[in-house]
């Protein structure tokens, strides 16, 4: 975006956030559920890691009257899960090293190279407590991990926390058909995993199996 980082340097990138979030509180909800999203994540930490470092740390050591709910954190599908994982750890390791243990760390990644679901899920091993995601992998470019296929992998691997937080899992594979013939007019690509016509519940009757058990 052509950012002049000579000029307005990490410092200022958190006096700014420190004026939006002052904003929020005092015009919107003192109570606001406020996340901060670092889109471009994975590129700053690639190229620039002190500049995350130092957005991290400010969030992370805000008074706890001031603190927000989370941080998103980005993948555009570039890096693979190795990368992922690791800097995925170190905002998380950050959080809880400046005391905010209980702060959401959510992440979103986008369709690329068909790693997708499995970085995902690398990065929620590796500190991540939750995903923000359309239910289909409908989106921007080729698309991102979807919620539905990545809930019902947590619980194919084990998780069995998705199944006792409210969460209609039994119902996830039929929404993320109806929200892919609303957003595109047709149904599933039918080798699409998992909500695809040929991902049969047949194929994956364990996973219900397991959801209704």
């Amino acid at each position: 975006y052509k950012v002049d980082y000579g000029r307005f340097d990490e410092g200022k990138i958190c006096e700014l956030l420190k004026k939006r979030l002052q904003w929020i509180k005092k015009n919107l909800s003192k109570d606001s559920l406020t996340f901060v999203n670092l889109r471009d994540f994975s590129d700053a930490m690639a190229s620039y890691p002190q500049r995350v470092w130092k957005v991290g740390n400010f969030l992370s050591s805000l008074p706890a009257g001031d603190r927000i709910l989370g941080i998103m954190i980005e993948d555009l599908g570039k890096y693979d899960k190795d990368h992922l994982g690791g800097w995925t750890k170190a905002i998380r390791s950050e959080m809880k090293r400046c005391g905010w243990e209980d702060g959401h760390l959510l992440v979103h990644v986008h369709e690329q190279w068909g790693l997708v679901q499995g970085n995902v899920l690398e990065m929620l091993a590796m500190g991540g407590t939750g995903i923000w995601a359309g239910i289909c992998s409908e989106g921007a470019a080729l698309g991102h991990a979807d919620s539905c296929t990545t809930i019902l992998n947590l619980i194919r691997l084990g998780n069995t926390k998705v199944l006792n937080n409210g969460i209609n899992c039994q119902y996830l594979r039929e929404a993320a058909i109806n929200v892919t013939k609303i957003v595109t007019t047709e149904k599933p690509f039918e080798r699409q995993p998992v909500y695809g016509e040929r991902a049969t519940d047949m194929v994956f009757g364990f996973v219900f199996d397991q959801i209704n058990n």
